[in-house]
């Protein structure tokens, strides 16, 4: 169905003074923004946010930035309007540069977006700070994980699926055996060929047969654990994990963030924000799958307030 370009700019303006009517309260009826936040998808809310700059001659974050909404609500409020490049551009930006790198993020972002998201992603990082993700990288001390990153950026997986038979699977697996899974996590040309260019679905039969010929019969991503030095450990688990189940891993992220002590309020907001228009539920699926809980049941034990509403909405569209 076409979209009305102009009917859809009028529409979302009428929003912009919609959305500034909350603000404007002296006590923000929270429950009915977020309503009102979800009723639009990501792309309405970046018009919305365009027209209330005009309209209002400031910027929505700066509106939510001083309003009374706390600290974690403000914070996922305000990834609602950024478009999901800008997002992992400032992610990526605040992982690396804010005092110790944090690579969680980064990991997941790199293991789990395809190449031409990530070439988004450096457009918007370099419009954003002026300097591309790239460059970003090649000022960073030169590691085996920041090799790794730059060859995720610049190396696009294939489309084309060159494994017809199980013997050329059991072949590749067999390559992974001889050489060995250390060399894989040091030198690059192995990696970039296995984990970076190999499309999903020979990634998909490669791992099926690595467990088959394995003494152990352990698959590739516990061979990974067990082998591969620890700075690139994680980053090709990732990989293999993002890859092969991606609707999976995001539930595996979300585990993570909300089941133990204390909640990491950053992945659990962005994982809610980025995905909860792509493939929610199969994430609420692969969760439940996961722990024998409910998603929506595990975010309301673990948060609470405003924050809780929110990613509990998020957590069940």
């Amino acid at each position: 169905m076409e979209v009305d370009e102009d009917e859809l700019i009028k529409t979302c303006s009428e929003k912009a003074v919609i959305l500034n009517s909350f603000f404007e309260e002296k006590k923000i009826n929270a429950d009915g923004l977020f309503s009102f936040l979800l009723s639009s998808k990501n792309y309405e809310r970046q018009i919305i946010a365009d027209e209330f700059s005009k309209k209002f001659g400031k910027t929505i974050f700066e509106v939510i930035n001083n309003s009374s909404l706390n600290k974690d609500t403000k914070y996922i409020t305000t990834l609602l309007f950024y478009n999901y490049y800008e997002l992992d551009a400032r992610t990526l930006h605040k992982a690396l540069k804010e005092g110790r790198r944090d690579e969680r993020p980064i990991v997941e972002i790199f293991a789990s977006r395809p190449s031409w998201f990530l070439q988004i992603v450096n457009d918007e990082y370099k419009r954003i700070y002026g300097i591309s993700l790239k460059e970003e990288l090649a000022q960073e001390k030169k590691s085996d994980f920041i090799t790794f990153l730059q060859c995720i950026l610049v190396t696009p997986r294939l489309k084309t699926n060159f494994i017809k038979t199980q013997q050329q699977a059991a072949d590749a697996a067999q390559e992974i055996i001889i050489k060995g899974l250390k060399k894989y996590g040091t030198d690059v040309e192995l990696f970039k060929n296995l984990f970076v260019k190999t499309s999903r679905e020979d990634l998909i039969y490669i791992c099926r047969e690595y467990k088959n010929m394995d003494k152990k019969k352990k698959n590739l991503y516990d061979a990974v654990d067990e082998n591969v030095p620890k700075s690139t450990r994680e980053l090709i688990k990732a990989i293999i994990f993002a890859v092969v189940l991606p609707s999976h891993y995001f539930a595996f992220l979300l585990k993570k963030s909300i089941v133990g002590l204390g909640t990491d309020e950053e992945t659990l907001s962005r994982v809610l924000v980025e995905r909860h228009e792509i493939d929610m539920d199969f994430i609420r699926s692969y969760y439940k799958l996961e722990t024998n809980r409910e998603l929506a049941d595990d975010v309301k034990g673990d948060t609470s307030g405003t924050y809780r509403n929110i990613t509990m909405r998020l957590a069940t569209i």
